[in-house]
């Protein structure tokens, strides 16, 4: 149950923008903010790879968000909402850059717990934050200008579908440059043994 549940809360927040576009006339800003904030929710609270104080700070983040878009009761306030994912998503990273280890390599513990990690590890998931940190940056800005300088449609389009093309690209990129270097490190340890 635990899972199916994180797992619809996952897929529902993806949907947002698609939820919103659909919605856009046939609901109040009110109710969009209730199902965002339901689906935010259950993620944070059922999600494993954040630690539960980083979980707990953000989920009362989003309940103040909710609120504001609530007592707003402006479209242009529900449509922040991934203006707020990626401007949080940065302040997390920022925030382990400075009080490491880095977010790449607490999520890399998360999953492999007994994967050991020397200088090299940690400054190779160092430059990793940082390379998601200038993309959520960049993809804070993009969604705040579809926000407020564009339309319903390029709103839901960027925001819906582009964001994650660029998420997914990102990610396969950083995986295919591990994979490169893993072979190298692997290489060079095997010549010097």
């Amino acid at each position: 149950m635990y899972s199916i549940l994180a797992a619809a809360a996952a897929i529902g927040l993806v949907l947002y923008p698609l939820l919103v576009f659909v919605l856009i006339d046939k609901a109040p800003p009110g109710l969009l903010v209730v199902v965002l904030a339901t689906l935010g929710i259950a993620r944070l609270a059922t999600t494993r790879i954040v630690e539960r104080r980083a979980r707990i700070g953000a989920i009362w983040g989003l309940l103040a968000f909710c609120a504001i878009a609530w007592a707003g009761a402006q479209l242009d306030l529900v449509k922040l909402y991934p203006v707020l994912v990626s401007i949080v998503g940065m302040g997390y990273g920022l925030w382990t850059l400075a009080h490491p280890p880095s977010a790449a390599e607490r999520f890399a513990r998360a999953a492999n717990p007994d994967e050991q990690f020397d200088d090299r590890k940690r400054a190779y998931t160092r430059r990793v934050t940082q390379v998601w940190v200038g993309f959520f940056l960049v993809n804070a800005s993009m969604a705040a200008y579809t926000t407020f300088g564009t339309s319903i449609e390029v709103w839901t389009l960027y925001n819906g579908l582009i964001s994650y093309i660029l998420i997914g690209l990102v990610f396969s990129g950083e995986y295919a440059i591990r994979c490169v270097v893993r072979r190298k490190h692997s290489a060079n340890a095997a010549i010097s043994s």
